[in-house]
């Protein structure tokens, strides 16, 4: 395996994608040799400022632009690992030869258009009227989907565990369960905790401003994406800290930071109900086999990706 080499973004890098921060609709004030400037090497793979400002500016179009300049410097080192997290699933799933066929991503782009209220033609006239290129976004959705194909080869849903979920479910009726959104920062491992802290705080913050949960989720989330209309989530199923939040939590409003032993939640609650058994049994197995899958979809997902920046030569170019 080969160690990763770290480097910061250079000041005058981030001083450019923050003028398209403080400017996002505006054009880009820069000379030639800024702009064709590599800010990263993955695998041999280099990419530019401009893929790097363009990602920017669509952050900014979708959640705003921080008011303070330490902030934005450091919402331009954010999107970079988010692209070169990016870069290294496509090429895991070129090296397993994974297509999408154009319908798939026709129908996600659809869909990511519907998280934002808009049909595509809406979405994709919005996205220039901000002048960001849709290339941009389809980037994002070619590797979300590549990569979604690859954990779901690599999930095993185990009989016996699913035998297990369904006796929970039984369990469980009239038990409540809540449908929610949530923001997951990972803080185990070699993590350091007080810093996942500081950031749940303020994106705790952002939220109270009015930022969009849904959005902030999108950018900053380390879990495996909410469905469209949210989670439903049974009390007894998740961490005993984050189930009594829950059960204090009213509807539609947003947690505080909640510690677990491995990560930090913020949590948006959008309904409650008493669990219900499906009266069939293919459905209640269906269930069972859903919610074991998305469990070790999730842990899959996170190996995965340390995995590949373990292997990975990357380098965040002075």
């Amino acid at each position: 395996l080969r160690a990763p080499r770290t480097r910061y973004i250079p000041f005058r890098l981030v001083a450019l994608c923050s003028v398209m921060l403080t400017c996002s609709t505006g054009p880009a004030v820069a000379q030639e040799q800024e702009i064709t400037r590599v800010v990263a090497v993955v695998n041999d793979e280099p990419i530019s400022i401009l893929d790097l400002a363009a990602r920017v500016r669509f952050t900014v179009a979708t959640i705003g632009a921080p008011e303070d300049e330490g902030e934005r410097e450091r919402m331009v080192q954010e999107v970079l690992e988010t692209l070169i997290d990016e870069r290294l699933k496509v090429q895991a799933a070129e090296r397993l030869s994974v297509e999408i066929r154009g319908s798939e991503a026709e129908a996600a782009f659809g869909r990511y258009a519907g998280t934002f209220g808009m049909d595509p033609d809406a979405f994709t006239r919005t996205l220039r009227q901000q002048g960001i290129s849709e290339v941009t976004v389809w980037a994002k959705i070619d590797a979300d989907l590549r990569w979604g194909r690859i954990i779901r080869g690599q999930v095993v849903v185990a009989p016996d565990a699913v035998e297990a979920e369904v006796a929970s479910i039984r369990a469980a009726e009239g038990q409540p369960e809540y449908r929610i959104r949530r923001i997951v920062l990972l803080a185990d491992g070699n993590r350091d905790r007080a810093r996942v802290r500081e950031d749940a705080a303020r994106l705790r913050d952002e939220l109270e401003a009015g930022a969009v949960f849904q959005l902030i989720a999108l950018r900053h989330s380390e879990g495996l994406p909410d469905s469209p209309g949210g989670d439903w989530v049974r009390g007894d199923a998740v961490d005993p800290v984050l189930a009594e939040v829950l059960a204090r939590l009213e509807e539609g409003a947003v947690s505080d930071p909640v510690e677990t032993a491995g990560a930090i939640y913020l949590v948006l609650l959008l309904d409650r109900r008493a669990v219900t058994v499906p009266d069939d049994e293919a459905g209640l197995r269906r269930q069972a086999e859903d919610l074991v899958f998305r469990r070790n979809a999730l842990t899959t997902d996170r190996t995965l990706v340390r995995q590949l920046r373990a292997s990975a030569l990357i380098d965040r170019r002075l």
